[in-house]
C-alpha cells in the first residue's frame, strides 16, 4: 500500500510560509524526523502535537486540550497544539473542551524521543437550553435526532450535594455514517470520544460497532457538571443509524434489545450499563429506546464476534521504519474506529470486523507540521483472526510507504 502525504491538514505548512521538501530538517525548534544509519528514524524531543478542526476541514480554535489529569493548552488561529519536551511516555488520554462544542477525547500513545502527532474533530452542539431543576424538561436534540426526557427533582453536584438552581443542558447528536472518498461530507465519528472499545457487564473488553450516539451535559450556573437526580433516569428515543449490508450480518429488528454503553473518559473506554429496546417509526426506521441513570456520551453498540484484522511496516521512501505515526482505521462497513501509533520498529495491527472495507489514514509530524495522508482502503477478510502472536491470519497491507522528504 502505496500513501501519498499531498493532503496537509489545513494547509498548515503553506500558512507557516515552511516547504516540507525544502525545510524538512529544522533547527531543534522543529524536532523533525532525522534519518540514522539502524534503518529507523529517531526523533529529539519526546512531545504532542495535534490539530482540530470541524466536520469540513475548518480549524477549530481556542479548544482547551488537557493531556491526561496533567498539563493544558489550547488551540491557536489554525487549530493547532502542542506539548513539548514531555517526560513520560505511553498511553495518555487527551481531552478537548470548546464552550458549545460536544467535548471529545482520544488515546495518544506518547513515545520517548520521537514527536507524536494526531489529528481530531470537533462539532457544535446541536441543542442548548436551561431549565429550573426542579421542573424537568423535554426536547429534541436535532431535526430527526434523539427525544430525551429529563425527570424533575434536585440534581446532583460532582461532590453528591443537591443542586436546586437553573440546570444548563447542551446536547449533540452525532451523524456516524461516512461519504466514501468525499472529503466535505465526511460523518461525525470522528468527533465521537474515545475509540471502539467496550467493557461489558462481564468485565470482558471487545471491540464495538455502533447504531446511534449522544452527548448530553447538564451544568448550574456557575458552568460545573451536575447530573440526575438520585435514584430516577432520564428516557431516550433515539433513531437508529446503520450503514449494514445484508451481507455482512443480521441487521438490528423490531423487539431486538441492544446494550447501551457510556464512556468513561478516566479509562478511555465504553462501559455497559443498562439496555434498549429496538421498535420501528411510524415514517419508516427503527428507533431505540433506554433508560439512562446518568449523563455522558452513550452508544447504542452490539460487540462483534467476528473479528479480523489488517497488519503493516510503515516507512519512508527510502526503506526506514517510521514510528511516532498515528493510524486511524475507520469502517465503512460498520460504524467503528480504530487508533494506533506505530513505535521504534514502524508496526502497526488493528482489529476491526471480517469482511468489511476499513479506509486507513495516516498523522504524523513533519518540519514543525501536523500532515495527514491521502485516505486508502482495504478489505479485511476471512476470520476470525487477531492480532496476538504477531497476527498470523491477518490481512498483510504492506509495503506501506509514506513518501515524507527528509
Amino acid at each position: 500500500m502505496r500513501l501519498s502525504a499531498s493532503s496537509l491538514v489545513l494547509l498548515l505548512v503553506a500558512c507557516s510560509g515552511q516547504d516540507p521538501a525544502t525545510d524538512a530538517n529544522p533547527d531543534d525548534t522543529g524536532k523533525n524526523i532525522t534519518p540514522d544509519d539502524t534503518g529507523t528514524q529517531q526523533l529529539g524531543a519526546t512531545e504532542v502535537v495535534g490539530m482540530i478542526s470541524d466536520r469540513f476541514g475548518l480549524p477549530v480554535a481556542d479548544v482547551t486540550v488537557q493531556l491526561g489529569e496533567g498539563e493544558s493548552t489550547t488551540t491557536d488561529n489554525l487549530g493547532k497544539f502542542k506539548f513539548g519536551e514531555l517526560e513520560r511516555d505511553g498511553e495518555q488520554i487527551l481531552h478537548f473542551t470548546k464552550d458549545g462544542y460536544a467535548e471529545n477525547h482520544k488515546p495518544v500513545t506518547i513515545v520517548s524521543g520521537m514527536a507524536v502527532a494526531t489529528g481530531l474533530t470537533m462539532v457544535p452542539v446541536d441543542f442548548m437550553g436551561t431549565f429550573a431543576s426542579t421542573d424537568g424538561l423535554s426536547f429534541t436534540i436535532d431535526d430527526g435526532g434523539p427525544d430525551i426526557d429529563l425527570p424533575a427533582g434536585d440534581s446532583l453536584q460532582a461532590d453528591g450535594t443537591v443542586y436546586t438552581g437553573t440546570v444548563m443542558v447542551d446536547a449533540t447528536f452525532y451523524d456516524l455514517i461516512p461519504t466514501m472518498g468525499s472529503s466535505l461530507t465526511e460523518s461525525e465519528r470522528a468527533a465521537a470520544p474515545g475509540d471502539y472499545t467496550g467493557q461489558d457487564m462481564a468485565g470482558e473488553e471487545a471491540p464495538l460497532y455502533s447504531y446511534g450516539m449522544f452527548q448530553v451535559r447538564l451544568n448550574d450556573e456557575e458552568g460545573n457538571p451536575i447530573d440526575l437526580p438520585e435514584g430516577s433516569t432520564a428516557h431516550v428515543d433515539m433513531p437508529m443509524q446503520t450503514n449494514l449490508p445484508a451481507s455482512l450480518g443480521d441487521a438490528p429488528q423490531a423487539g431486538d434489545e441492544i446494550p447501551a454503553w457510556w464512556y468513561d473518559r478516566s479509562q478511555n473506554i465504553w462501559v455497559e450499563e443498562n439496555a434498549g429496546t429496538v421498535s420501528e417509526l411510524p415514517g419508516g426506521g427503527l428507533v431505540w429506546s433506554v433508560d439512562v441513570p446518568h449523563f455522558s456520551t452513550w452508544n447504542c453498540d452490539v460487540t462483534t464476534t467476528t473479528p479480523g484484522c489488517a497488519k503493516c511496516t510503515v516507512m519512508d521512501y527510502a526503506g526506514r521504519t517510521l514510528p511516532g505515526i498515528q493510524l486511524t482505521a475507520d469502517n465503512l462497513s460498520y460504524n467503528t474506529t480504530a487508533f494506533f501509533t506505530t513505535v521504534d520498529d514502524g508496526y502497526f495491527c488493528i482489529e476491526t470486523i471480517q469482511n468489511s472495507t476499513v479506509r486507513f489514514t495516516y498523522t504524523y509530524e513533519l518540519a514543525g507540521q501536523v500532515v495527514q495522508s491521502d485516505p486508502s482502503t482495504a478489505t479485511v477478510s476471512g476470520g476470525p483472526n487477531y492480532c496476538a502472536g504477531g497476527g498470523p491470519g491477518c490481512v498483510d497491507l504492506g509495503p506501506c510507504d509514506l513518501n515524507i522528504p527528509i
